[in-house]
């Protein structure tokens, strides 16, 4: 595959970056903060509602484990179909204005899902955690072309990755346990879990609106390069 045009000419005019860690740490820092914030639903997200709900289902619900794996497997394929057809969304509404909107609506799914879970029903449970998958899953597969532009193509690759991995390792990493601990201390009330759900949307709102308005200083600043 040959490169795209932009990083095609970082290479032909010698501009490529020695250290782009080093570089984006200090010149993009604002950037991987904001970057990383807009992608923490979509991280934690799908630890929350595919490994932390199999184990609050089967231990807090007494819903059988073949149930709930089940469960997860329809909204599996149901993500499949939703994620071409939020990209299509995206480029009719505007990619930021259709990140702020699904950020918002991640805020508010965990309620829904929580109280059809809360019926026992797979038919009912399957289309509570759809809601709260299709629209986390909707910001994560537009968030990714949306936050490449706030960085340099010299060090373009180092942000993103950076941003990706500190979420993951941070956020993903540490939902599950954190779930685990709020069902524990407040067994048979998910009311806490889904305001634990609702503070995760919430960074990823903070941060799309971050990346937003780094977008329109660039554009202000530079129209040649804006994005």
């Amino acid at each position: 595959m040959k490169e795209s045009a932009e990083f095609e000419a970082v290479r032909e005019h010698n501009e490529t970056a020695k250290y782009p860690i080093l570089e984006v740490l200090r010149d993009g820092w604002k950037q991987v903060m904001f970057a990383a914030f807009a992608v923490t639903i979509g991280s934690a997200g799908f630890f929350f509602t595919n490994t932390f709900m199999i184990t609050y289902v089967t231990q807090y619900q007494g819903i059988a484990r073949s149930t709930i794996l089940d469960c997860l497997f329809l909204v599996t394929i149901i993500q499949l179909l939703s994620q071409p057809v939020s990209a299509l969304l995206a480029e009719r509404v505007g990619e930021g204005r259709f990140l702020k909107i699904t950020a918002f609506l991640c805020m508010i799914t965990p309620y829904p899902m929580f109280l059809l879970v809360g019926t026992q029903s797979i038919f009912l449970m399957t289309i509570g955690i759809a809601i709260a998958v299709v629209i986390l899953s909707a910001l994560y597969a537009v968030i990714a072309g949306y936050m490449s532009l706030a960085f340099p193509a010299r060090v373009r690759y180092s942000g993103i990755s950076l941003a990706y991995q500190l979420c993951c390792a941070i956020a993903g990493g540490t939902t599950p346990l954190v779930g685990t601990l709020l069902a524990g201390k407040y067994a048979g009330q998910w009311l806490p879990l889904a305001i634990f759900f609702t503070l995760l949307s919430g960074l990823s709102l903070i941060g799309v609106c971050g990346l937003a308005r780094l977008r329109e200083v660039k554009a202000a600043s530079d129209p040649v390069l804006a994005y």
